[in-house]
């Protein structure tokens, strides 16, 4: 495998853990009645990690987003649009909790309500 890491969201640097992914299609597979079959679920991890390669540069880290569309594909070009469906809705509700999490600690930033609680912060 090209990489080792990844990075999330809020910019750290993690070790990459294939088995994640698994477990991300396994819960949209379920929620969609269980349309993958769960011997199918490995090769696609595959797929997706041999694509992810292919698609960094030299000392690239991949990124959730990127990985999280290359499930997305997988998962419509196997055929198995209702678990596509399931995870893009997934993602689409917790991108809008991170939204509006985000205005929250904003507003409260700005009208000083935002208060440290315990001395390391």
């Amino acid at each position: 495998m090209g990489f080792s890491q990844i990075k999330k969201r809020n910019g750290a640097v993690v070790e990459f853990d294939a088995t994640r992914i698994e477990i991300a299609i396994g819960k949209a597979s379920s929620a969609a009645g269980d349309e993958v079959p769960t011997e199918d679920i490995a090769l696609m991890v595959e797929n997706i990690v041999s694509n992810l390669e292919s698609l960094l540069t030299t000392d690239a880290l991949p990124d959730v987003e990127s990985i999280q569309d290359l499930v997305e594909q997988e998962l419509m070009r196997s055929g198995h649009y209702q678990t596509a469906r399931t995870y893009i809705v997934y993602r689409d509700t917790h991108k809008a909790i991170r939204e509006a999490m985000e205005r929250d600690s904003s507003q409260k930033l700005e009208q000083n309500e935002l208060k440290v609680i315990a001395k390391d912060g």
